[in-house]
């Protein structure tokens, strides 16, 4: 009978796990999604920290950067005609082969531990 209680237990504690591994980190900013033909609003960001751009179907950054006020994060259009994520003067290319989204993402705030 004890051992049906472990099982259990044991089962809970995995499907707990798998949660939270599954979880993605950081604050969705701003998000440029393929689905449609218009790009997003770039972000002015507002506060000091590391910012990271993430595909919708991953949990690795394409890029993390530390940012500061007045910095400016977003998606634009390459010379080629692609979509790129950008940071003020630096592009970064939209690159998963499973994503249909991308998004810029606070992953903490200076001086903060960062979220992982």
């Amino acid at each position: 009978m004890c051992s049906g209680h472990w099982k259990l237990g044991a089962v809970v504690l995995i499907a707990f796990t798998l949660v939270a591994c599954a979880t993605k980190p950081g604050v969705k900013l701003v998000t440029y999604s393929e689905q449609t033909t218009d790009l997003p609003k770039p972000f002015k960001v507002t506060q000091p920290g590391s910012y990271g751009l993430y595909p919708d179907d991953g949990l690795t950054a394409i890029e993390t950067l530390r940012l500061r006020p007045g910095d400016t994060i977003g998606f634009r259009h390459a010379p080629d005609g692609t979509i790129v994520g950008f940071a003020d003067d630096k592009e970064y290319k939209l690159t998963a082969v499973l994503a249909t989204d991308y998004s810029w993402k606070l992953m903490g705030k200076e001086g903060q531990a960062e979220e992982k």
